[in-house]
Formats: C-alpha cells, sequence, structure tokens
C-alpha cells in the first residue's frame, strides 16, 4: 500500500516587481501619504474574498489565496476576521503589524526577516503553498541497523554505531531498489564528519559498507542467526551517498549501484 501525504509549507514573499510600481507611483504624487501603507490596503481591499476553513488541526482564515490567521475554534477565527475587516476599513494595516497575531509568531517573525533581508524591502504578502509527496505505508524489513562505514566528504572513514533499535529495510516489491533507514536513535556528531555550521540536509559521505542483525534461515551455512556485512561500490564503483536530516535527525542512503536480492544487498 502506498500513500500521497500533502505538506503544507508556508511562504513569505513580497512580489516585489508590482508593488515596487505602487509604491513608486505613490511616492511620485508626493503629499502625506504612506506608500507602503496605500499599496498594502489596495492590494488588501482589492477583490476580497475572505473566508474561514478547517485544515490540518486549525481554523484558517484567508483573503483569496493568502493565509491571515490562524486559530484553535471556528469562533476565535470568525472573530479574529470581524476585527480584522474593521481595521482594514478604519486603517491600513500590514502584515508585519500582523506578525505576532499569527500562528507560531517567532518562526514567521523569522521567515520575514530572511525574506526581507534577501529583497531589501519590507515583506507584505503570506502564501501557503501544497505540494503533492509520495510516500511508502510499508517497507521490507532486512534487519537491525548495527553500524555503517561512511567515507566523510571531509576524508577518513566515520564508523557510525549505537543506533538503538533502528531498522534497515526495503521498498516494496515492484518499486525502484532502495534501502531505507527507520526508527532508532539515528542522531549524529556531525563534527565527526567536519560540518561545523551544518545546513539544513547535510551529505555526510558515501557508504562503504553497512551491517544489520537478522536470521536467514534459506542460506543454509551462509545463512542463519548473525550480523551480515554488505560492501558497496567494489563492483559497480558506485557508491551509495549518506544525507542526513539535521532538524529531524534521520538518515537516508540516496543513489549507488547496488541491488537487494534474497541473499542480501549486491554490487
Amino acid at each position: 500500500m502506498t500513500q500521497r501525504n500533502i505538506r503544507r509549507v508556508r511562504k513569505l514573499t513580497n512580489n516585489p516587481a508590482k508593488f515596487d510600481r505602487c509604491v513608486k507611483e505613490v511616492q511620485e504624487k508626493g503629499g502625506a501619504a504612506n506608500a507602503y501603507a496605500v499599496c498594502t490596503a489596495a492590494g488588501t481591499r482589492a477583490n476580497a474574498s475572505y473566508r474561514v476553513k478547517f485544515s490540518n488541526g486549525l481554523w484558517r482564515v484567508y483573503d483569496r489565496h493568502e493565509l491571515l490567521y490562524n486559530a484553535e475554534t471556528e469562533q476565535e477565527a470568525r472573530t479574529w476576521l470581524r476585527n480584522y475587516k474593521l481595521r482594514v476599513k478604519q486603517n491600513p494595516i500590514t502584515l508585519p503589524e500582523l506578525r505576532g497575531e499569527t500562528a507560531g509568531p517567532s518562526e514567521f517573525a523569522a521567515a520575514a526577516e530572511a525574506s526581507e533581508e534577501f529583497h531589501g524591502t519590507d515583506a507584505h504578502q503570506l502564501l501557503e503553498v501544497e505540494t503533492e509527496v509520495f510516500d511508502h505505508d510499508n517497507l521490507g524489513d532486512l534487519g537491525e541497523l548495527i553500524s555503517m562505514d561512511i567515507a566523510s566528504i571531509d576524508g577518513g572513514i566515520v564508523h557510525l554505531k549505537n543506533f538503538e533499535g533502528a531498522r534497515l529495510a526495503q521498498s516494496p516489491k515492484g518499486y525502484p531498489f532502495q534501502l531505507f533507514i527507520v526508527g532508532g536513535d539515528q542522531s549524529v556528531d556531525l563534527e565527526e564528519f567536519g560540518i561545523d555550521e551544518p545546513h539544513e540536509l547535510e551529505v555526510l559521505g558515501k557508504l562503504k559498507r553497512i551491517t544489520y542483525y537478522t536470521i536467514k534461515k534459506h542460506l543454509g551455512r551462509d545463512g542463519g542467526e548473525a550480523n551480515f556485512k554488505h560492501k558497496l561500490g567494489e563492483v559497480s564503483g558506485k557508491l551509495p551517498h549518506v544525507i542526513y536530516d539535521v532538524m529531524n535527525e534521520t538518515l537516508s542512503i540516496a543513489g549507488g549501484g547496488y541491488t537487494i536480492l534474497p541473499e542480501g544487498i549486491d554490487d
């Protein structure tokens, strides 16, 4: 069985071309008007189509396609929207003034700051982007992950172990060959790989050997209960890359020339 999960990602943008043209036009006309407020209000009022929608456990307030506010109850969302409409009517308000009222204010403010630094102007629009992501409901279990030997991108070999119950798994039959690491403790000391200032995703290096514990009853003397070790890249010359998700502390294996057979992982 497989499923397609929806990941909702909120991104700040400021559409600088359209917005800057508006600001320039207002400034050229002169007067005491705040060009930023005027242009923001124009974008907010024009063709406004407010709606309240329940999504991912929250009641969300939208102005057309723009997410304005997250609430835990429908009543809270609709009360906020009534107050918002009144404030927009009485006085133009800008997105930065609403930051403290949205869910997750610290990350929201940090995202706005990052956008503003990159564009050199205030962020004034919040977009919610939906991305359809494929995922497996079920994987084929290979055994308990014991260790991994990784040729670090910084040089040298790093031996990872003590995964505390992590499992080595494979994709279901009929799908491309793929090794997965699931569960347990997959945390990594990035300093061992010479990484001092990590990105959220880091390539640790190339996987040279992987060891897992299982019972193989179909291999005779070569099977039984044991730690099975597989070297990679010796024949194909194509070593898989090991990728680390810093925020979630999870490992993944990408690429390589291996295949997965009943006898084990074959290069």
